[in-house]
């Protein structure tokens, strides 16, 4: 019997919301509010990347996908995610580390993210891993 409510249900919601956002490159990255989860893709040449590397449309493979807790939410803190700069700082780290590595170009990468209530983060992120299993 299915169930709308199960709590893959609402979880794969969350997934098919991050996937009908739009592709952005992650050199074009801005500051904005939002805690929630994301997917990275690659179109580059580095070996480990080259099977998944295309940006052709919402069936691309991300070649990582993560999630951006609010600060506090290890401690058991509630809310303050619309508030958090935590998915916009999560993706500049992943910026920084790009740009830190000779072999990689930053322009070869591309972003999806979706600003989530604190709650479904977690979920999202474990059935993003469990649908893509990425690199």
């Amino acid at each position: 019997m299915f169930n709308p409510l199960d709590k893959e249900n609402l979880g794969n919601s969350v997934v098919d919301a991050l996937l009908a956002e739009p592709l952005a490159p992650l050199s074009d990255l801005s500051s904005f509010y939002g805690a929630g989860i994301y997917a990275l893709y690659s179109s580059g040449a580095f070996p480990a990347y080259k099977k998944l590397a295309k940006f052709s449309d919402r069936r691309a493979h991300p070649i990582y996908v993560g999630k951006a807790v609010p600060s506090g939410s290890r401690k058991g803190t509630i809310g303050g995610g619309g508030t958090s700069k935590a998915l916009a700082s999560r993706l500049k780290e992943h910026l920084e580390t790009i740009q830190a590595v000779e072999s990689l170009g930053v322009d070869d990468f591309r972003f999806r993210c979706l600003t989530v209530d604190d709650i479904w983060i977690p979920l999202a992120e474990t059935l993003l891993i469990q649908r893509y299993q990425p690199v």
